[in-house]
């Protein structure tokens, strides 16, 4: 039986064909089957794909280099405030007595870094090592205390230029805190632990009744460290305190758990962090100090 004259017979390739005048937006309102089979024949919506390509290429790179703007331009503004931190820090007196005179004489060094130094902390009474002094003046002691931490000293640091001062100075009580410049740096594990066995050893020869130890802090949580950077960065400081472990085993130094008991979360208190946005406050320090206080006899 003839097709009626009104209905064509579907071409060889089995598909429609599409009109020369029909645009996109007719295709949109067609049958979901006839506009999936004319869509691919439609130049004007291929055009539109590569469109919203190019213009999401050139998005991401826009957003990449806004990013590297803000980093360089917050980075200078955090070393700039480091480098006043540095400043104020260096008046800070090094050898002071805290406790009333007629009381015994007890000598208190302080060996480490930066955090021993007090940057950050604004004022002497509140670095650590000056709180623990305070903590000790009130058991009944004139306490003299004699810090020779550097800031930026690494562990092979206090090894060469601070151990000194324990022959020097005789003390009864030692405070030690480095090992996150050695994770910023990514000392060798295997270094670190080598330097660690020369520093166990020189603290157990030494005079002091107490020796405390901290370990390297949670540096995840320092915001100044980018995110790529602070991942990396504490994954080598937990590796370090591994090393630690091992170390003081069987020793008479007690250590002081800055890691797991002294993280300072800045989106909890950003008044942890000073304005440099890497070293501890004066509220921060004093986190830190209770943790210090409490492991001493």
């Amino acid at each position: 039986m003839p097709l009626p004259a009104q209905v064509k017979p579907p071409s060889r390739s089995g598909r429609l064909k599409a009109h020369p005048n029909r645009s996109c937006s007719d295709f949109s309102r067609c049958k979901p089957v006839v506009h999936n089979i004319l869509k691919s024949d439609c130049a004007a919506c291929i055009s539109s794909r590569l469109g919203r390509k190019r213009l999401a290429a050139r998005l991401f790179l826009l957003a990449i280099v806004v990013w590297l703007l803000w980093s360089v331009g917050r980075g200078r503004v955090l070393l700039l405030n480091g480098q006043r931190i540095a400043a104020q820090s260096a008046q800070f007196p090094r050898d002071y007595f805290v406790g009333k005179r007629n009381s015994p004489l007890l000598t208190y060094l302080v060996l480490g870094d930066s955090t021993a130094a007090g940057w950050g902390a604004g004022q002497l009474n509140r670095t650590y090592p000056h709180q623990v002094a305070q903590a000790v003046a009130a058991r009944g002691h004139r306490v003299r205390v004699v810090n020779v931490a550097v800031g930026g000293a690494r562990l092979s640091d206090v090894l060469k230029h601070q151990l000194g001062a324990i022959q020097r100075e005789r003390p009864d009580l030692i405070t030690l805190s480095a090992g996150a410049n050695d994770a910023t740096h990514f000392t060798s594990p295997d270094d670190y632990a080598r330097e660690l066995r020369a520093v166990v050893a020189a603290l157990q020869n030494s005079t002091a009744k107490q020796i405390l130890m901290a370990d390297v802090p949670d540096m995840f949580q320092a915001p100044a460290l980018p995110l790529p950077l602070a991942i990396a960065t504490n994954w080598r400081a937990r590796r370090l305190n591994v090393a630690l472990t091992k170390a003081l085993r069987g020793s008479k130094i007690r250590r002081v758990e800055l890691y797991k008991k002294g993280k300072l979360i800045y989106r909890l208190n950003p008044n942890f962090y000073a304005a440099d946005l890497f070293h501890p406050s004066g509220a921060g320090y004093g986190v830190w100090a209770r943790l210090f206080i409490g492991s001493l006899e």
